[in-house]
């Protein structure tokens, strides 16, 4: 979807990409006011930044659950921006399209 953001975790990585619309107010409620756009974001970036704002409680609570279930204290995200990013081409591999 345009402007999306998505998460996938497979076990073994968890991936956030992001479409290459997406909102500058919705990148700045998970990563800060400073990020305002994909290029502002650090391509190295492992975890969200603690802040007070809904969709970032959320987001995190979200890796939270997937850290417990796995049973692992060190998981990490990686970042994949449409168009910028290599990991892009992960995330895609990592989706299954459901024949139900």
């Amino acid at each position: 979807e345009p402007g999306g953001v998505y998460l996938v975790d497979n076990g073994q990585q968890c991936l956030v990409w992001f479409h290459a619309q997406t909102s500058p107010n919705l990148i700045a409620d998970l990563f800060g006011e400073q990020n305002t756009s994909l290029q502002s974001l650090d391509a190295y970036t492992s975890s969200l930044p603690i802040l007070q704002t809904h969709l970032n409680a959320q987001a995190r609570n979200i890796i939270e659950f997937l850290k417990t279930m796995r049973g692992s204290k060190g998981m990490s995200i990686q970042l994949a921006r449409q168009g910028i990013d290599g990991a892009e081409y992960e995330f895609a591999r990592m989706l299954l399209e459901d024949r139900n």
